[in-house]
């Protein structure tokens, strides 16, 4: 993989041919999260790759490649100073999908108790949606299978089309979760309707399933994902005769799709997320 930049002064832009080539010794395809020029010198670049990132230095006018940053999980968005937390590891694995293709995923781990974990999906579109929905369902299976955790104990949370994956893998496999939290999610996807999660509520067949326990979050001012989704979302399922688990809904007042939220109100809806998940376990 080639990149181009021209350097003007202390910034960086990126062009499709310049006078600077810094080569990348990934050897899989890898995407350019940012730049950013360092003491006039040196040169930091962020790729996305296993969807972890991988900071790398070049030198500026030569592009050698001078070092590798070590990082663990999570994304680097600029430079600044931390003290590492050697109270958790962050191992990271891979597990074969439905389709044998190997999904990465990351295993957070506080030392000394019983491990724990997170799901983190790579996307499908359009008509591919569904691989989506399985790459997670098959995640929470893989965690199961290795002895990370059990159905009952894995809570499961995403918003706007995040939340579409939540909902529509609850009604995939109602078994394989016990708490989902979906915030501003995309219920109604008629033109997709083999997974909107709207067109496919029913009750489980399997004796003694039902719908896991549910956090409806969403805003009477959301301008992208009408609030009512989410309402009849919740009103479907509840009407389900199996169904002992609550089903609840939040309606913010006064509140969008999530942009540009007040910071109170951030701090007060994932307070009563994990207000919910707790109550639950």
């Amino acid at each position: 993989m080639y990149l181009r930049f021209a350097c003007h002064g202390f910034s960086l832009w990126y062009f499709g041919a310049s006078v600077h080539t810094v080569r990348s010794v990934l050897s899989a395809p890898v995407m350019l999260e940012f730049s950013s020029c360092v003491h006039s010198k040196c040169l930091f670049i962020c790729f996305l790759h296993d969807v972890k990132n991988v900071l790398k230095m070049y030198h500026l006018e030569t592009g050698v490649h001078l070092k590798t940053v070590p990082l663990d999980v999570g994304s680097v968005v600029g430079f600044t100073g931390r003290k590492k937390d050697s109270r958790l590891s962050f191992p990271q694995v891979f597990y074969p999908s439905k389709d044998g293709t190997q999904i990465p995923m990351f295993i957070i781990n506080k030392k000394g108790l019983k491990q724990d974990s997170i799901l983190q999906v790579t996307a499908g579109m359009l008509a591919h949606k569904q691989n989506c929905f399985t790459d997670f369902q098959t995640a929470a299976e893989y965690l199961i299978r290795k002895g990370y955790t059990s159905p009952s104990k894995i809570s499961i949370n995403g918003g706007s089309n995040r939340g579409l994956l939540v909902a529509a893998c609850v009604n995939q496999r109602p078994d394989l979760f016990g708490c989902a939290v979906a915030q501003v999610g995309v219920m109604d996807m008629l033109k997709f309707h083999k997974y909107s999660p709207l067109h496919n509520i029913k009750v489980p067949e399997e004796d003694g399933v039902q719908y896991p326990s549910m956090l409806l979050l969403t805003g009477d001012h959301d301008d992208r994902v009408v609030p009512l989704q989410s309402e009849v979302h919740r009103y479907l399922a509840a009407d389900c005769p199996k169904q002992t688990n609550p089903l609840f809904i939040h309606v913010d007042t006064t509140s969008g799709h999530s942009a540009r939220k007040p910071t109170s109100k951030v701090i007060q809806e994932v307070a009563d997320m994990f207000a919910f998940i707790s109550w639950i376990k």
